[in-house]
């Protein structure tokens, strides 16, 4: 990382947050091959929990190149209620927009599924969980 100064601040996250507003004065140092940032394990709130093995918790991570976030994993939803955060994304990596998209959700005794909308809240970074999707 450059040494710090109005453009360039010490900390990794405000650096971080600086670089995604310029492509042109961000520094490459935080991605990887691919153009993206690491993966980020969110802190899961609001009752919503890790899912049970084999499946992996949820995980997000930022493509510069794109400006988009990218998901992967689950959420167990069983004691948490519809139509609230489940996490929130950290300020660097939310999106300029909210976002909204669907999403297959396993039922209690994986039988069956039903459609599910996660939306990102764009002032907020909260990763909503609706279902059944509207």
């Amino acid at each position: 990382m450059p040494a710090p100064n109005d453009n360039n601040p010490q900390d990794p996250l405000e650096y971080l947050v600086h670089g995604t507003k310029s492509a042109d004065k961000r520094n490459t140092v935080l991605e990887n091959e691919h153009g993206a940032s690491g993966w980020v394990n969110p802190v899961l709130i609001n009752n919503f929990a890790a899912p049970p093995a084999p499946y992996t918790s949820v995980q997000y991570r930022w493509h510069f190149k794109s400006g988009s976030l990218e998901f992967r994993g689950y959420v167990d939803a069983y004691s948490a209620v519809t139509n609230t955060a489940a996490f929130v994304i950290i300020q660097a990596m939310r999106p300029a927009h909210n976002v909204s998209f669907l999403v297959d959700m396993e039922t209690v005794n994986a039988s069956t599924f039903s459609v599910a909308r996660w939306f990102i809240d764009a002032a907020t970074g909260e990763a909503i969980l609706i279902w059944p999707a509207v």
